[in-house]
């Protein structure tokens, strides 16, 4: 299959999704709610999965060792705390969608 094909949507979708992912990481840090947490975890699961399919590895990677941090939230073996925030949010520029093509 020629994935190159599919670059533009892939571009765009991940570019919401990473919107979506610091918008919940936010409302997480605000608010500390359920409802923040698994649109986090939705966001950075579907990025970590689009990445994957077109190969971008780097990215899928980076996708799921936030993943697995926010599994770690929900599981209630990591308490949210501004560092952890932090990091999570550092870890998220928009930017990291194009990065790979620079």
């Amino acid at each position: 299959m020629q994935l190159d094909r599919y670059l533009g949507l892939y571009l765009s979708e991940t570019q919401e999704h990473l919107r979506e992912l610091n918008r919940a990481l936010i409302d997480l840090e605000e608010a500390g709610d359920g409802a923040a947490l698994d649109a986090a975890f939705r966001s950075a699961h579907t990025i970590k999965g689009m990445a994957a399919t077109m190969g971008f590895l780097d990215v899928a990677e980076h996708a799921h060792l936030l993943e697995d941090l926010l599994e770690e939230v929900r599981a209630g073996t990591l308490a949210i705390d501004a560092d952890v925030l932090d990091r999570m949010l550092a870890g998220v520029p928009l930017t990291a969608v194009t990065s790979v093509f620079t």
